[in-house]
Formats: C-alpha cells, structure tokens, sequence
C-alpha cells in the first residue's frame, strides 16, 4: 500500500499530496451488481455532498496513480534557472519584503 494512502474506515482510504493536513482524493471500495470489487476515485471535499466521482478503478494502484500531483513551478523566466531568476530580482531591488526597489539592509 503506498504510504501517501491512509486507511479511515474498512473501504475508504485518504489520498494525500502535498499538504500533509488536507487529502487530495478518497477512494471508497464498492461491490457491483456482479459481485467484482470496485474503487470510487472521489474528489477531496470536507462534507460529502461536495465530492465529485472522478472515476471507476479495478485496482488501489491504478486509482491512487490517477489522483495528480501538484504541478506548480516556482516563479521564474523562461531560459533561466530558479536561481538565476532570483539572482536578477535581488539585482533589480525585489528583496522578498513586498517593496519593490528595496535594497538590502534597509
């Protein structure tokens, strides 16, 4: 079992992701009307009415590998590497306090 699913109740585990204090998915294991086991894949949302079916599984593997991870990339230029971005902002003034043209150390 991958160690970012958590168990909740005999049928139903967690996804987690990123934040360690709030899942991404809930997968709840179901029977059909032909007795086969079946995973719900469900949106993450605190009050059940608010979660949404995003898919029918056969396995927890393929289930939990169908929940994405957050893609989000740190702010940058294109061309440049993080550090090189960062390395410019500091060169313009943009110190990280929230006023542009600060110079460091005032």
């Amino acid at each position: 079992m991958p160690k970012n699913l958590i168990q909740i109740s005999t049928n139903s585990w967690i996804v987690m992701r990123e934040s360690p204090y709030e899942p991404r998915a809930i997968i709840h294991k179901v029977t059909d009307s032909q007795q086969m086991p079946k995973l719900l894949l469900m949106r993450w949302a605190p009050s059940e009415e608010h979660r949404v079916l995003v898919g029918v599984y056969e396995t927890m593997k393929a289930a939990e590998q169908a929940v994405p991870w957050d893609t989000h990339v740190a702010p940058g230029h294109p061309g440049m590497s993080h550090e090189e971005w960062a390395a410019n902002m500091r060169a313009r003034g943009v110190d990280g306090s929230g006023r542009y043209g600060a110079k460091p150390g005032r």
